[in-house]
């Protein structure tokens, strides 16, 4: 297969109306110059049905029981093919019909695209982009210390080129490995491009719903890429932007 192309990643389980909710943006992309990888969990849902009727020869997908998220997303990993991958987990959607063919426009020294989601509440209304909604501010180009203070862009926004794609601490991280996987990835990332606004998520997820759990584990995970003294340090102010930030727009998380 041509390598000048995007996988697309979609892990899922149990999760049909969010599955053909990606399948529609991914179909409404503009280029043919993309796979899209499906794992799905064992869904008893309808979701095994749907898949078996997907005959386009640049749609691949397995469906069996797997560890977790990241598990999911490793195997997914396993099976790219293309030159960039892009995890959209079901319920996520492409920003437009243009967001692949953006990232096939990267010049070739850069190494990963990003840009920002808009963040969408209930009945789909759109809450505002990621940089408004939390804390984390969007910059120009992505560096590794730019995360000391969390993860500044999503991954649904974040698409480094595979050469450069770790696996997912799978079994280490039940809900932030996504976190750590960036990190992994910008050591080997020569330069970054800005792209704009590239996806749409749903607020609610794996992370939101276990939130406790989730942020002790990004604590990990910062302390093993920044040392235990520093980020104990840069929690302090993890914990104040926060706050200011809650009463500033009324949201805490």
């Amino acid at each position: 297969m041509n390598k000048s192309i995007v996988s697309i990643i979609t892990v899922c389980r149990d999760a049909f109306p969010g599955l053909r909710r990606t399948a529609d943006s991914v179909y409404s992309q503009r280029t043919e110059m993309l796979e899209w990888i499906i794992v799905d969990g064992d869904s008893k849902d309808g979701t095994i049905g749907f898949l078996e009727g997907l005959r386009e020869p640049w749609i691949r997908w397995i469906s069996e029981a797997d560890n977790g998220i990241y598990d999911a997303m490793n195997k997914g990993l396993g099976m790219a093919r293309g030159e960039w991958v892009w995890f959209m987990n079901a319920g996520d959607t492409f920003h437009d019909e243009t967001a692949v063919e953006k990232v096939l426009a990267a010049p070739g020294p850069v190494d990963l695209c990003f840009g920002e989601v808009l963040v969408e509440g209930e009945g789909g209304s759109i809450l505002g982009r990621r940089s408004e909604i939390t804390p984390h501010q969007l910059p120009d180009a992505l560096q590794r210390d730019q995360f000391r203070l969390g993860m500044v862009v999503s991954h649904q926004a974040f698409v480094p080129r595979r050469a450069i794609s770790p696996m997912y601490r799978s079994g280490r991280y039940k809900y932030s490995a996504d976190l750590d996987w960036m990190l992994e990835t910008l050591k080997g990332c020569r330069s970054s491009l800005h792209l704009g606004d590239l996806a749409r998520i749903q607020r609610e997820g794996a992370t939101m719903n276990h939130w406790r759990v989730s942020q002790w584990e990004r604590f990990r995970i910062l302390c093993r890429h920044f040392g235990m003294f520093r980020s104990t340090s840069d929690h302090l102010k993890i914990v104040l932007r926060r706050f200011v930030h809650a009463i500033r727009t009324g949201y805490w998380r």
